[in-house]
Parts: structure tokens; sequence; C-alpha cells
């Protein structure tokens, strides 16, 4: 069995959550390496949870596996208009990113903080080349045809040891979710 899962993206979690990040790593950094933290850090609630800190779509680019949305956030910056992600992030050079001193990121919960505080801590030291390396180790990337192409999710729980019925109530649940925010977002 393999499958792709779709979330439902939580814009203002995922500012949050590069917030936090940025926060935790004390100086700007390199838009790739946030995106591999927040990935990195998606995957290991997903696989604890069933379910992604970001609610991000999880992606194989030519680099190893990413973030969706986020990608395409950062490549289509500036905004205009005010949003989650321009209030918590701002751009500092070509590809740096720094943490906005007023962002509250108070939708993360305390778990969501600790994950992202231990995939920053073993992953800050490597460079965006090491990262794009480690990533592209997961046994969920595949390299893609060109762009995006989705990630196998349920790859990421077979290798985190889960059942094929285990499995089958993840993408359950997810299901659930996405339909009950498509039916109340009508």
């Amino acid at each position: 069995m393999s499958a792709t899962i779709q979330f439902v993206f939580d814009e203002e979690k995922a500012a949050h959550a590069a917030a936090w990040v940025l926060r935790g790593h004390g100086k700007s950094m390199d838009a790739e390496q946030l995106l591999a933290v927040l990935y990195l850090a998606d995957r290991q609630a997903f696989i604890e949870t069933g379910y992604p800190i970001t609610g991000d779509d999880f992606v194989a680019t030519s680099r190893g596996p990413t973030l969706k949305r986020l990608s395409t956030l950062l490549r289509n910056r500036p905004r205009t208009a005010p949003s989650p992600w321009s209030g918590c992030v701002s751009h500092t050079g070509d590809s740096r990113l720094s943490s906005r001193a007023d962002c509250n990121t108070d939708s993360l919960s305390e778990n969501d903080r600790r994950r992202l505080s231990v995939v920053l801590k073993l992953h800050r030291d490597r460079n965006c080349e090491q990262l794009a390396q480690f990533t592209r180790e997961l046994p969920e990337w595949s390299p893609p045809a060109a762009g995006f192409a989705p990630v196998d999710t349920v790859a990421i729980l077979r290798d985190a040891g889960f059942t094929d019925d285990e499995i089958d109530e993840v993408v359950q649940q997810v299901a659930s979710t996405r339909w009950l925010h498509d039916t109340l977002n009508r």
C-alpha cells in the first residue's frame, strides 16, 4: 500500500513554527535550512500523532523532501498583503530569514515546541547541502521528474514500524479532518 495523504495547511501555525525555529537558532537562517528543519519536525509529528505541525503537504524535490506551501511562500515573496507568514518571518537577505520580534507563537502546543526544538538541536549545525543529503536518504524520498512530486506518506509510517491497520487508521483520521475542514469552508 502506498498513499499520499493531503493535510489541511495552517499558515498561522506554520508561521509560528518557523518563528519558533528561527528564534531557537538565534540568528538568521537560510530558507532551505528552515524548510528542512520544518519538514523533519512535521515528519516527526506525523509519526507521533498522525498529523504534522503545519498541516503542509509533503512533496519531493530534487533537493529532497520538503513542504509544498511553505516552499511556495518562500519562492513568491514579498507579499504585499499582511499574512500570518509575513507577520512572523522577515527576509534579511537573498535567502536568509529571521523571526519578527512581535510574532506570538501561541498556536503551538508544548509538544509542537518540543519537536521543533529537538529537530533544530539535531540539525542546527548542518548546512543546506548536508540537510539535503540527509533528507534524500529518507525512505519516502524519490527524485521527481520535475518540480514537486507527492511524497508517499505511507512510507514514512511503514518505516516507523506502523502496521497496515495502524496506517489505515491514520489515513482515515486525516481524511476525516480534511472532510470536516472542506465542509466548514464551503
